[in-house]
């Protein structure tokens, strides 16, 4: 297990024979507790279009732009990733950083009603029932391997986003 110091950074290179190249900027939770984990959660809703919007449709940087759920075990944590076939892994490290600049000062100026709605959309998703009987056996042993054997975390992850406010999403995004 790696533990890296907060500030500190990991690069790690990997040659491929494949002509793209792709970058997977990560970004862990702090712990693994249930209001962590809703801001980050959070964080990502609120990150994934305009993520793809700038990186993909304005700046043309790659076909494959996305921000990805990458929780570790119970610790949360979400990825940047961008893949490109024109694209060399130093500008799209820039870009990505660009991104994260210009993204704190959106989050900072965005409208209550457009926060709200991004909050609301972790909600719903949340509460969606399973569509099946695998889906809620999925489910179910998610939270076996979350080591959640209340069963409960779904509901208590409701509870923690809906008390979530841009203010403390500030503060963990800082």
């Amino acid at each position: 297990m790696i533990r890296i110091p907060p500030g500190e950074k990991i690069h790690i290179p990997m040659s491929i024979d494949h002509r793209d190249a792709a970058i997977l900027r990560y970004y862990q939770g702090r712990s693994d507790s249930l209001d962590e984990t809703a801001q980050m959660m959070l964080l990502r809703q609120l990150m994934k279009s305009e993520f793809f919007h700038q990186l993909r449709t304005e700046q043309q940087l790659g076909y494959v732009v996305a921000v990805v759920d990458q929780g570790v075990d119970r610790v949360p944590g979400f990825g940047l990733l961008v893949q490109s076939p024109t694209v060399r892994v130093p500008q799209l490290e820039e870009a990505v950083g660009q991104f994260l600049v210009g993204f704190k000062q959106q989050l900072q100026s965005m409208p209550d009603e457009i926060f709200e709605s991004h909050r609301q959309a972790v909600l719903t998703g949340l509460r969606e029932k399973p569509k099946s009987l695998s889906e809620q056996s999925t489910r179910f042993w998610g939270s076996v391997d979350l080591r959640d054997y209340s069963f409960s975390r779904r509901e208590q992850l409701i509870d923690a986003v809906a008390l979530l406010t841009r203010e403390t999403l500030l503060q963990t995004y800082n």
